[in-house]
């Protein structure tokens, strides 16, 4: 989805070395990357829902090992954008070029209506970065280059042509255009395509592919073993047959013990590198740190576990509009995955904010854990908390989970008149007993001076009457 040309840019998280935590405040020089996936909106449109996110984790899967290959950080997704951040201006284009010729690569494999096809543009400046957040002038000028970008192709500005290493890429001129909402003409270059298979001749595509950074995080996902896996059940039948035809040869079954004992590592390998970075992950929140989850969750796929862990580092930092987006994105893929307390307490927590109505059918879609949540906020003592669980209830046409009576009978502790007032009279239409004793009270409630009733008083009295008139 390309960002609206009106909309202005959004703020993000910085890269910030390993094991490193960011200062709430700081000014960093970084080349500023977005992407896009050309026509994902149409594609969309034609796709069901589970179809776009598996759209969306195939993209991830293949950019995103090249993105940390070349020392780069995924800021945040949009929609089908990718908002990224390098210290190293020349690494950003050569990642650039290398996430063009792996796509270019995947397409020959794929049918056209499969094929994925991505706009790159970079720009370099100093960005202010607050609470994982990117804001400044270099951000809004990538986002509007985005907009220029042709498809497939790498565009840059003047100020990443000028501090890169020139001898690494071969660039020419575009021109200099008006962007939209920048102040100053912007002079563009874009990297220079080859004749072949490979529009940027797969030079920088092999050095990513060559990092430990990339084969770590292709290892992640078991993008390398369970090839290999596939291939060594294939061969199951012809070893069988091998070694009913040569049961005596005692070094053919040394060969096969051993090729059975590489299958079982490599399976538990795969299992064990695929967990390793979502407990990680797991125990970067339980101590509070929630960059790092982040950060070892960034490479992986959009899976409902991972969207689950990232929504909590999300909240964890701060971000709750975001951790919202993560979970109803994991919410679609598997609704049972947020059951937790933790997400559970997050969302409860937004009730009566202003993620308030979406927090609230978030946990309606939950079914008996989330329903159980919104029924224990409808007792909470803020008024807004428990009116807005017991509306999400009723938008879910779950009223008959609550009991209304219970909810009035809270709302007469309030320290607001009118809503006391208003208690007053439901608890009344409704007959309910139970409120005579604390309708009495209020009945007895005096001003400020305690010289003449307070002002909720006379309705509790009226209330009172008419309870006992039943």
């Amino acid at each position: 989805m390309t960002l609206p040309r009106d909309a202005a840019p959004p703020g993000s998280d910085t890269p910030v070395p390993d094991g490193a935590r960011a200062p709430a405040l700081r000014n960093e020089n970084l080349a500023i990357v977005f992407t896009d996936i050309v026509g994902y909106t149409a594609r969309t449109s034609r796709q069901t829902r589970e179809e776009n996110a598996r759209l969306l984790a195939e993209h991830d899967q293949l950019l995103l090992p090249i993105v940390r290959a070349f020392g780069g950080r995924r800021i945040k997704s949009i929609g089908d954008a990718l908002l990224l951040a390098f210290r190293s201006p020349t690494d950003s284009v050569l990642c650039g070029m290398a996430m063009q010729d792996r796509l270019a690569r995947h397409a020959a494999e794929r049918p056209g209506s499969e094929r994925l096809v991505i706009r790159v543009a970079i720009n370099l400046g100093e960005v202010r970065v607050e609470r994982g957040d990117v804001f400044g002038e270099p951000v809004n000028v990538a986002a509007r280059l985005e907009h220029e970008t042709p498809a497939g192709e790498v565009w840059l500005t003047d100020s990443v042509q000028l501090s890169m290493n020139r001898a690494e890429v071969d660039l020419e001129e575009v021109g200099t255009r008006e962007l939209r909402g920048i102040s100053q003409p912007v002079r563009i270059h874009r990297v220079r395509t080859v004749d072949g298979p490979l529009p940027y001749g797969g030079a920088a595509l092999a050095r990513a592919e060559a990092s430990p950074a990339f084969l770590d995080r292709m290892l992640a996902g078991g993008a390398v073993l369970e090839p290999a896996l596939r291939g060594a059940a294939a061969a199951g039948g012809w070893l069988t047959r091998a070694r009913t035809s040569l049961a005596g040869s005692r070094s053919l079954r040394r060969v096969l013990v051993v090729l059975a004992a590489v299958a079982v590592l490599l399976g538990g390998a795969s299992a064990i590198r695929a967990s390793r970075p979502i407990r990680r992950a797991e125990r970067a929140l339980a101590r509070g740190d929630s960059e790092a989850a982040l950060s070892l969750l960034e490479p992986l796929g959009r899976t409902a576990e991972v969207l689950v862990l990232r929504g909590r580092a999300q909240a964890l930092a701060h971000r709750p509009g975001e951790a919202l987006a993560s979970w109803e994105e994991a919410a679609k893929l598997d609704p049972s995955a947020l059951e937790s307390g933790a997400v559970l307490a997050v969302l409860a927590g937004e009730l009566g904010g202003s993620r308030s109505q979406a927090a609230g059918d978030l946990l309606a879609r939950l079914g008996g854990p989330g329903r159980r949540a919104l029924v224990e906020a409808t007792r909470s003592d803020a008024y807004r908390k428990r009116w807005a669980a017991v509306e999400a209830l009723r938008r879910a046409h779950a009223e008959d989970a609550i009991d209304l009576r219970e909810v009035y009978l809270v709302d007469l502790r309030a320290r607001d008149c009118d809503v006391v007032v208003r208690a007053a009279g439901k608890l009344a239409d409704l007959g309910d007993a139970r409120a005579i004793e604390p309708l009495r009270e209020v009945a007895q409630r005096k001003g400020v001076l305690g010289l003449v009733d307070a002002c909720e008083a006379p309705a509790a009295r009226a209330a009172l009457k008419k309870l006992e008139k039943r």
